[in-house]
């Protein structure tokens, strides 16, 4: 208690800063100097510290600038329709006209070098669908979808004919429809044509075997609605990313660059009735590219990939190799022959994994599917795109 009572009084007898009158303290070394505001220097130099380069401050004016009003309505209506398209406000708003520029002045700036950061020139690409094409086929020739069940053969040939495109028009549909899907140009694209998915049903009909229910869905009559898409399918759809996750892990090491690329509907100039949707391209710096096609099994989900995909698969000297005779080998092929690749991987997936097998492009065996797929299309296809007899018979 009494160091308490010491240090008090002690305390007591020193006079706190507010208790004298206010006084200027001054520097050591005044500094009355004026100088500009462009050599004003904020910053205190330090002992082995670089200064910092600030920018240069020009043209300062501290008083606020008031904006025109037709700026702030402009700014408003902006924000607002990025923030909330349907916003009350965008109705009450003003819409401002474009701010206007003498030609002259526009004029003398786009001719200078200087003001041209790059020139590109741009050519128009027209893209038919199917459809488009025998639309305006049946108007030029006055072909009455009522008529006969024949058609004319050389009116059918004429049809394979008009449905050829450029390289430039194949390269576009691809590009377009990399949404595969999810696109409506995709569908439309693909329709009318025959796809790799269905190469193994055409192939294999019979001579006795009607046609009108495989023209039917290819030329997509009855379209399921997607609440009703089967869910096997749409569990394959959503499984295709972990698969390739799975896949580009494995092979990231042994290949330099690797990547594996969305694909959209491939269309081949030699084969315009032709088409395929490969669910991806893989790229590398050391092979080239190939085609990844993505199988996932969602009945036998829960089993190993070899024992799920035992019948598409046979091992041969210790490796499994995909069956000739299944729907895989077939649309594989195709898509090879429309993508001119060499080599694909067939990717089988499962809650267990994933199986990599490489499938070879077979040029006989493809020689032997063109000739039917072609001879399909011109004697049931075609016909059937210009009377739309089947159509019609529908409810």
């Amino acid at each position: 208690m009494l160091f308490d009572l010491e240090h008090t009084a002690r305390i007591n007898d020193v006079k706190s800063c507010t208790s004298g009158q206010c006084q200027w303290v001054r520097r050591a070394k005044p500094n009355t100097n004026s100088c500009s505001l462009h050599d004003l220097k904020l910053t205190k130099s330090e002992y082995g510290k670089q200064e910092k380069a600030y920018a240069d401050i020009n043209n300062f004016d501290p008083r606020s600038i008031i904006p025109h009003p037709d700026t702030l309505n402009r700014k408003l209506r902006e924000g607002l329709q990025h923030v909330y398209s349907s916003a009350v406000g965008l109705h009450v708003l003003s819409h401002c006209p474009p701010p206007t520029v003498d030609e002259d002045i526009l004029q003398s700036f786009i001719t200078l070098d200087e003001n041209i950061d790059s020139v590109e020139e741009v050519e128009a690409i027209e893209i038919f669908s199917i459809y488009d094409i025998r639309d305006n086929f049946v108007s030029l020739h006055n072909i009455q979808v009522s008529a006969s069940e024949s058609v004319d053969t050389q009116l059918v040939s004429q049809f394979f004919e008009a449905i050829s495109l450029t390289q430039e028009q194949a390269d576009m549909i691809n590009e377009k429809t990399k949404g595969q899907g999810e696109t409506e140009f995709w569908v439309k694209q693909r329709v009318g044509r025959l796809t790799a998915s269905n190469f193994y049903k055409i192939c294999h009909l019979r001579e006795t075997t009607n046609r009108d229910n495989t023209l039917r869905e290819l030329l997509n009559y009855c379209p399921l609605p997607p609440e009703r898409t089967p869910v096997q399918f749409q569990w394959g759809h959503d499984k295709e990313q972990a698969a390739i996750d799975l896949y580009s892990k494995k092979f990231q090491k042994r290949h330099k660059g690797q990547c594996v690329n969305k694909s959209g509907l491939v269309v081949n100039t030699s084969w315009p009735h032709l088409g395929a949707s490969p669910d991806g391209i893989r790229c590398c710096e050391c092979c080239g590219k190939r085609v990844v096609e993505i199988k996932s099994l969602f009945s036998k989900r829960n089993l190993p990939p070899h024992i799920a995909a035992s019948e598409y698969i046979i091992k041969v000297n210790g490796k499994y190799k995909l069956k000739t005779e299944t729907r895989w080998y077939y649309q594989i092929q195709g898509e090879l022959a429309t993508t001119c690749f060499k080599i694909a991987d067939l990717i089988i997936y499962t809650n267990k994994g994933i199986l990599v097998i490489e499938v070879e492009f077979n040029v006989e065996f493809w020689k032997a599917m063109l000739k039917k797929l072609t001879d399909f299309y011109i004697g049931y296809m075609i016909p059937e795109l210009l009377t739309q007899k089947i159509l019609q018979k529908l409810p």
